[in-house]
């Protein structure tokens, strides 16, 4: 189970891409924002995994809960195009 202090980050509003890039490289909070980075990768593996079997529901809405909260709390992730392999 991760603890807050593994998955909390908080970049703040002035933080530019570079920047942020920069801070990710070190942060275990990296697995934390996997999911908004290949957010469409995960949304598909959710569905090939689960096949509409109970619960898929559930779960790509909680994917798109946790991608929602990640960027809100962090607007120099909601360029998160930017943190793509070829960007890094």
């Amino acid at each position: 189970m991760n603890s807050a202090a593994d998955v909390g980050l908080r970049l703040p509003p002035s933080c530019n891409a570079e920047e942020a890039a920069r801070i990710l490289r070190i942060s275990p909070c990296q697995r934390a924002i996997s999911r908004l980075v290949y957010d469409t990768e995960y949304e598909a593996s959710i569905r090939d995994c689960m096949h509409g079997a109970a619960g898929e529901a559930e779960m790509l809405a909680s994917h798109v809960a946790h991608v929602a909260a990640v960027a809100e709390r962090n607007p120099p992730l909601q360029c998160a195009s930017y943190f793509t392999p070829d960007n890094a």
